[in-house]
């Protein structure tokens, strides 16, 4: 017989725990397969037998479903791995073993098959995991879709640089359950501290309105919190182009078509009259009451502005009102016509109800209305000298030396130009009684405005005396109507325009006062803030407050309020100076018609609905 080998062979359980050394064939006899060992893993690795190598290639190659097929299980595996990607890694999975078994064929050709078959589950697995997943996931690349989207979420987010909307009309509150919410747009801001702007509807009067400083989230109500202490209503520029207007429920238009339509019919009515300096008389109240309807309905934000103008004929009213009943009441009735004045300051419309009044009370009298014609055309007349001495009992009221005031002991004068600049830096402290303005340009048809600044000593920040008052043509302005205290080395500076643009050799002033020690008297200076802040306090004793000025020097967002309270030491309020009081832009009041009295530590707090606009300057005296 031939030579027989045999091999050391074994269960597999035998085979699975043997070493062999390297290149040693052993059998098992359970599997009835060869096991190649290589001298260290336990086991060995045990070769297909050629049925195994046929039963790979057969599966590998056919058609058939059979679920022993490599390609049918990575076929199913593909199509699966298109709706889940779990299922392509199972067919991963059997697509590995697959090729596994087969690569250890001896034909070649087997375990190309085999590799081929692994090549497809590896491709479905790719298309698998390119499958955007029904869960949720990212999308790197760029995305087209050409159908409606519909997001069904509660937040729908743009984390975008720029958004670009085609549809010319964004529609809000679609299909909200909220019948009737606030609308509008809200976004945040940080000047220091984190707030939010915008614009909405107010759901509860209907009206637009644009808020800033709103600390709460805007999207976490159906509605703006209008009384929460952060919200603030936001100033517009715009130009306003309207027949209808309404301030503070107050309608100028209205107001100043009726004061024109009545003054005119106060016209006809006194031009009937059969007295010829009767009817010129009235006329020239007629002419005045036209140019007060024509600039209370300017747009004119400068020299034509309705509240610069009412300024003016404030201090015009100083020097052409009518009898200051008599010189004992001095600062009283002074005080009086100032009140009417400051009246008009607020609305220049009640100059034509004035004159209207006046014209309509003569022509209602009918029997007297020569005499009423006749007592204005003559107080007309002696306006001047009559209004200059109330005014100068007034600026002695009090103190001082009656109508001639021997103490004053300089004067002045500075032609005033182009740049703010100074007009007079004081070397003493001083009271001062007058600024007296002139108009000296050549052009009678040039509106000739001035400003000026107040500068304390040691500080850099100014505040506003008066600001683009007008100077008519050939005439003059008194610009205070109770003196001014002034300390060593403040400065007054001032400027002046013509047609809004800055010019000079069109104005000049003379500046009168007195030197003194002042040693019990005081001035406070500031800017208004939005919050309370204390202008002045009495210190050590007494005080009587001469004068209070306030100037509303903001000329890009228009009026605002202005609030001065006196309270004690102890921070209770005493009474009020000024609550909201409107300031027209440009314009300047004097707030304290009469002496003000505060005790002892008693102080003087003011707020303004806008920070760091209205310039507030007080003139007391210490009675200690």
């Amino acid at each position: 017989m031939p030579t027989q080998i045999q091999l050391r062979r074994g269960s597999t359980v035998q085979t699975s725990t043997f070493t062999g050394a390297a290149g040693e064939i052993t059998v098992d006899t359970d599997k009835k397969v060869v096991v190649v060992h290589d001298g260290s893993s336990a086991g060995g690795i045990p070769l297909a037998r050629g049925n195994h190598a046929q039963a790979a290639f057969d599966a590998a190659n056919t058609t058939s479903t059979g679920a022993t097929s490599a390609g049918s299980y990575a076929n199913s595996a593909y199509s699966t791995a298109n709706t889940a990607a779990t299922n392509a890694l199972s067919a991963g999975v059997y697509a590995n073993a697959a090729f596994s078994a087969a690569n250890n064929a001896v034909d070649t050709w087997v375990r190309n098959a085999a590799n081929s078959a692994s090549s497809y589950a590896n491709g479905a697995f790719a298309v698998a995991n390119t499958k955007f997943s029904s869960t949720g996931g990212t999308i790197s690349g760029d995305v087209v879709i050409t159908g409606n989207l519909s997001v069904s979420g509660n937040v729908f987010q743009v984390d975008a640089t720029n958004l670009s909307v085609e549809d010319n009309m964004i529609y809000l509150n679609a299909n909200n359950t909220v019948a009737n919410p606030d609308l509008g747009f809200a976004g945040n801001y940080n000047d220091g501290a984190y707030h939010h702007a915008g614009m909405f509807r107010d759901a509860t009067d209907g009206i637009w309105k644009f808020f800033y400083n709103y600390d709460p989230e805007p999207d976490a109500s159906p509605y703006i919190d209008t009384s929460h202490a952060s919200f603030r209503i936001a100033n517009i520029t715009a130009n306003l182009i309207t027949d209808v207007a309404t301030i503070r429920g107050y309608d100028p238009i209205n107001h100043s078509n009726a004061a024109y339509a009545q003054a005119n019919a106060a016209y006809n009515a006194a031009n009937n009259s059969t007295d010829t300096w009767v009817r010129n008389a009235t006329n020239a109240a007629s002419s005045y009451a036209n140019s007060a309807y024509a600039v209370a309905n300017t747009g004119n934000t400068t020299a034509t502005s309705a509240s610069s103008y009412a300024n003016s004929a404030y201090l015009q009213a100083n020097t052409a009102t009518s009898n200051a009943a008599t010189a004992d009441q001095r600062a009283v009735t002074s005080g009086v016509y100032a009140n009417a004045a400051y009246g008009v300051a607020n609305s220049a419309s009640s100059y034509a109800n004035g004159a209207f009044t006046q014209a309509n009370s003569a022509f209602n009298n009918g029997t007297s209305a020569s005499s009423y014609a006749n007592g204005a055309f003559s107080a007309a007349n002696a306006a001047s000298s009559y209004a200059n001495s109330a005014y100068a009992k007034a600026n002695t009221a009090g103190g001082g030396s009656g109508l001639f005031n021997s103490a004053i002991n300089v004067a002045t004068g500075y032609a005033i130009t182009s740049s703010l600049a100074n007009a007079v830096v004081f070397t003493a402290n001083a009271t001062i009684y007058s600024i007296y303005v002139t108009n000296i340009g050549p052009d009678v048809n040039a509106a000739v405005t001035v400003t000026a600044d107040f500068t304390p000593t040691g500080s850099s920040a100014n505040v506003s005396l008066f600001r683009n008052i007008p100077i008519p043509s050939r005439s003059s302005v008194e610009m205070l109507k109770k003196p001014q205290v002034v300390k060593a080395n403040d400065i007054i500076k001032m400027q002046s325009f013509v047609n809004g643009t800055a010019a000079s050799s069109n104005a000049h002033v003379t500046i009168v006062y007195e030197t003194t020690a002042l040693s019990s008297y005081d001035r406070a200076t500031a800017l208004a803030g939005t919050g309370y802040s204390t202008l002045y306090t009495a210190s050590g004793s007494p005080a009587v407050i001469e004068s209070i000025k306030v100037v509303n020097q903001d000329t890009a967002f228009g009026n605002h309020a202005i609030s001065i309270i006196w309270s004690n030491s102890s921070n209770t309020i005493q009474g009020y100076i000024a609550k909201d009081i409107i300031l027209p832009a440009n314009s300047t009041i004097e707030l304290s018609e009469a002496p003000k009295y505060l005790y002892a530590g008693d102080k003087l707090d003011i707020y303004s609905s806008y920070a760091n606009v209205v310039s507030v300057f007080a003139s007391a005296k210490r009675t200690a």
